[in-house]
């Protein structure tokens, strides 16, 4: 495999004064603009979801425990970052904008070798273990070579969840959902810093949000 020498380790996006705010004044490729449409009917779908939890008696709500508000709006603040920061780290971006000409040949190469002998291929094979771990290793150092290793997400709120953990399961599940998402959020990689005035009066809250790239997790067990 390929030495691998990060392109940037770190990124900080831009603080954001408030989670719900995705900016679709912008233009946007055809592709994008159809995504942003499809995203927003999901959070518009997902705010009446919430608004439904909570007029519903709690004796009649039969979701799972961690389903509730902190969750609920968890997702809601997993979506708003993957559309306006994470989204920009994806498989397609990276093949079709950041890496090399002949990354990309190797790339293609490597996935069509491994496609061929799955069951859908044309030279299926009862065990492609060989030739999907050659694709997978590649894909791992170019990402781990373009990406940064973390991304740094900082927003201004005047709220902070009343249960982190369920919050942070919430964003979790909603960038796993994509299947397009190359980073993770840990509880312990979520700090909320709450600010008071000289007086002593509550100001705000500055959350910062360490997102880790799960490629990293991945080359160290390959190891």
């Amino acid at each position: 495999m390929q030495s691998i020498e990060p392109i940037k380790q770190i990124e900080t996006g831009n603080v954001s004064d408030g989670i719900f705010k995705v900016d679709t004044t912008k233009k946007h490729s055809r592709r994008n603009k159809e995504a942003i449409d499809k995203r927003t009917k999901s959070t518009e779908m997902r705010l009446e979801r919430y608004e439904q939890w909570l007029n519903t008696p709690p004796e009649k709500i039969r979701e799972p425990k961690e389903y509730d508000s902190d969750y609920l709006l968890g997702e809601l603040f997993g979506e708003t970052i993957w559309l306006k920061e994470l989204r920009k780290y994806t498989t397609n971006n990276l093949i079709d904008n950041l890496v090399t000409l002949e990354e990309k040949e190797e790339y293609k190469k490597l996935h069509d070798e491994w496609f061929d002998t799955t069951e859908y291929g044309k030279n299926k094979k009862e065990d492609s273990k060989i030739e999907w771990e050659a694709y997978r290793k590649f894909s791992i150092a170019l990402e781990i070579k373009y990406f940064p290793h973390e991304y740094i997400y900082n927003a201004i709120e005047q709220w902070k969840p009343k249960d982190l953990t369920k919050f942070v399961r919430g964003i979790e599940v909603f960038l796993w959902d994509t299947d397009h998402c190359h980073y993770e959020l840990k509880e312990e990689n979520f700090i909320i810093k709450e600010h008071r005035d000289k007086w002593g009066s509550f100001h705000w809250y500055h959350w910062e949000l360490n997102f880790k790239l799960t490629s990293l997790k991945e080359i160290d067990k390959q190891e």
